[in-house]
């Protein structure tokens, strides 16, 4: 991965941080994915890309 893709990947998982843990008003929270989840969701759309080939 290019480095300044992972400097906005961790930029933005930093503020989704701390934007959920300001706000106790769950419907105003972003509620982002961890980023193991991302990564998960990430493999699993390559592999359907080269299946569906």
């Amino acid at each position: 991965m290019v480095e300044s893709l992972r400097e906005l990947l961790t930029e933005l998982e930093q503020f989704g941080q701390e934007n959920d843990a300001a706000i106790a008003d769950r419907p105003r929270r972003m509620l982002n994915i961890t980023r193991g989840t991302g990564e998960f969701l990430s493999v699993r759309i390559q592999f359907i890309g080269t299946s569906a080939s």
